[in-house]
């Protein structure tokens, strides 16, 4: 069996993709040409059972060879020492993001949201992000990282034509990102919340959005992100930043 192909955000129309604006990009991964997806969930060679849910009451026929060559976590539990692991139990996760995972593995589009610009989508990459991160799919985490700034951008961009997050929605995807400690989430929304000229026109504190403010104001984590992020950008004026 081959490796499967890395994730990735390209071109075609099959992939999740980069379109244009007036197009809905879309999730998948491992190249459907691989054939990997008539394996899916199949007991032809299947050689080990994954138990999901909170009761691990689904079940799914995996392949050990393929899911070790895209998640670290798989790799090294399926080549311990004297360990032949027939069975996985996964009762933590949200079984929807399970299923996510393992269809992406397979070479499947998931029936996930596109990369519109809602609240729902967001937050869909933001729990691809967990969980590819926790089983380490390193090429899903990177997925979702990309995924959250195209969809976030799109979300804030909205804006301009009084359709953009509210202050519930904005703080609903913050409280997220910081409640996962998602570092490179993170990063990205403070980068994006810093430059998008519909919540900070000139890269200053004080042009900042009032929606942007108020959530600051709300979440302590986010203020001491956003009053970072400014003292990089402008040092000598960071004494100055109140948002009060």
């Amino acid at each position: 069996m081959s490796t499967p192909s890395s994730a990735h955000l390209d071109d075609s129309s099959d992939d999740f993709s980069m379109h244009s604006d007036e197009e809905a990009p879309v999730l998948t991964c491992t190249d459907p040409s691989l054939g990997y997806q008539k394996y899916f969930n199949c007991k032809k060679l299947s050689d080990v059972i994954i138990k999901y849910g909170s009761q691990g009451e689904h079940t799914f026929h995996g392949h050990r060879v393929l899911l070790a060559t895209q998640s670290q976590y798989f790799d090294k539990l399926f080549n311990k020492v004297f360990t032949d692991v027939k069975e996985v139990v996964l009762e933590e996760d949200d079984p929807e993001m399970v299923e996510v995972i393992l269809k992406l593995a397979y070479g499947h589009q998931p029936q996930s949201p596109t990369l519109e610009g809602t609240l729902e989508n967001v937050l869909f990459v933001i729990h691809l992000f967990e969980i590819s991160t926790k089983y380490e799919f390193s090429e899903f985490e990177e997925l979702a990282v990309i995924g959250f700034t195209v969809s976030l951008n799109r979300f804030i961009n909205q804006t301009a034509n009084g359709q953009g997050p509210t202050f519930v929605e904005l703080t609903t995807i913050i409280e997220s990102v910081y409640e996962i400690q998602a570092g490179r989430l993170i990063e990205s929304l403070i980068q994006i919340l810093t430059t998008n000229p519909h919540v900070c026109a000139f890269r200053t504190w004080d042009s900042l959005s009032l929606l942007v403010l108020s959530v600051a104001r709300q979440e302590s984590r986010f203020e001491g992100s956003l009053r970072e992020e400014f003292r990089k950008v402008r040092p000598s004026e960071h004494e100055a930043l109140d948002v009060t």
